[in-house]
């Protein structure tokens, strides 16, 4: 089968830790295929792309900014989503914000980001290694990322007189990066700022 949005919008909530995902427009275009076969485990194959624009992450409680960008593009590999081996080809940002900020009491904007994973049902095994909250394995590699026109605002009102910053212009570009999330392990062949 195929899935396919054009136009669509998408908003994530999540109040444990009050943390919301906005997209202000959304297209995807997805073939997905479930492979059932006799005594083994059914795959679920998904590949395609999908793009994001004007997407942002905004803590609920004070509706501050944490996250904010003009566009995210990502080819996703064709992965097996079942066995928890996910392949994106490439994710491209652009114009990407983020903003750390303090208020008066001295509350930090990301603290519910921060403490999202506290407190989950995850657990770990005898060895000490880390699953996921079903225990199904999760790994993902990545073929590259491309970020462009990045910038980071510095906020800090905790002090009498209020402090600002803001530094722009960043890039990034990393090739072949692989998460493996059950032993939090995270590597890359080659990480290039400018």
């Amino acid at each position: 089968g195929e899935l396919v949005i054009n136009g669509g919008k998408v908003r994530l909530t999540d109040r444990i830790s009050g943390i919301q995902l906005d997209s202000g427009n959304m297209s995807t275009k997805l073939g997905v295929h479930l492979d059932v076969i006799p005594d083994e485990m059914p795959r679920l194959v998904v590949g395609g792309h999908v793009t994001l624009k004007g997407t942002g992450l905004s803590g609920l409680k004070n509706r501050t900014s944490i996250f904010r960008l003009s566009e995210l593009k990502m080819d996703v590999g064709r992965s097996d989503i079942l066995s928890g081996k996910i392949g994106i080809e490439n994710i491209g940002l652009k114009n990407p914000q983020v903003f750390l900020a303090r208020d008066r009491a001295g509350q930090w904007n990301i603290g519910s980001l921060l403490n999202a994973g506290k407190g989950s049902s995850q657990g770990s095994d005898a060895s000490g290694s880390h699953s996921t909250t079903n225990g199904m394995p999760l790994m993902v590699t990545l073929g590259s990322l491309t970020v462009s026109g990045g910038q980071l605002q510095f906020t800090d009102r905790a002090y009498a007189k209020p402090v600002s910053i803001t530094a722009g212009g960043f890039g990034l570009n990393v090739e072949k990066l692989s998460l493996d999330m059950n032993s939090r392990y995270l590597s890359a062949d080659k990480v290039v700022s400018s």
